[in-house]
């Protein structure tokens, strides 16, 4: 797969690896397990329902939906005017306000970023907190399912574009790939998504590759959470 000239540029320090791209298309047994109702039931099958760790400090939500009879999930980019990563492929999220629990985070950040009521949107569990090691925030990936007929408005002042993305085009071969950067105890896993298709020039990485990597394995691979 060709790959674009990104909008976003990745900071790869000096000596990271080459990159491993997974190999998801030879290991999914059947393209049932992308239909809208069984990826839902499997959904349901491995997510956490434990919304309130100790320490969590940020929370996205990662919707999923029928997209034309297939899982979609959203994503958006984030405006350009944002002082911390402009244009960067993101889920709708945000850090915790005072005594707010990482769901009502969550589900207000839908809101205010792209317009998604509590009314469209179905909560279902929560995936692996995430530790982002640059800031030290703790990040709880919530994950729900969009109702038929949701429509996202954009608020221009946090978001330039919501993106529908297909999760069959991020299994295909080449538009998935981890890099190893650092070495010993620094070392860390960096995952990426790219597809010239789909995504055209947006890079996913970073938190939110590494959350929509889970995804994909806990669900569709069966691959046991952290």
């Amino acid at each position: 797969m060709t790959t674009p000239s990104f909008r976003q540029r990745v900071p790869r320090p000096d000596g990271s690896s080459p990159p491993s791209y997974p190999a998801w298309a030879e290991a999914l047994s059947s393209a049932a397990a992308l239909e809208p109702a069984a990826f839902r039931s499997a959904l349901e099958g491995v997510l956490r329902r434990d919304y309130d760790e100790p320490q969590i400090s940020a929370a996205v939500l990662v919707g999923c939906f029928d997209l034309d009879g297939e899982v979609g999930i959203v994503l958006t980019r984030r405006a350009a005017t944002m002082r911390t990563e402009p244009l960067t492929i993101s889920f709708p999220g945000g850090r915790l306000e005072a005594d707010e629990s990482p769901l009502q985070a969550a589900l207000r950040e839908a809101e205010e970023e792209i317009g998604l009521s509590a009314s469209v949107i179905e909560v279902l569990g929560s995936l692996d907190v995430v530790d982002r090691r640059r800031d030290g925030e703790r990040i709880l990936p919530v994950v729900c399912w969009l109702r038929p007929g949701f429509t996202a408005v954009v608020n221009p002042a946090e978001v330039d574009v919501v993106l529908e993305v297909p999760l069959r085009s991020l299994l295909e071969a080449g538009a998935a790939w981890s890099e190893e950067w650092g070495d010993g105890a620094d070392a860390r896993t960096i995952r990426f998504f790219a597809h010239p298709s789909v995504l055209g020039s947006d890079l996913v990485w970073g938190l939110t590759a590494r959350v929509i990597w889970e995804l994909i394995e806990r669900v569709l691979l069966g691959v046991e959470g952290s």
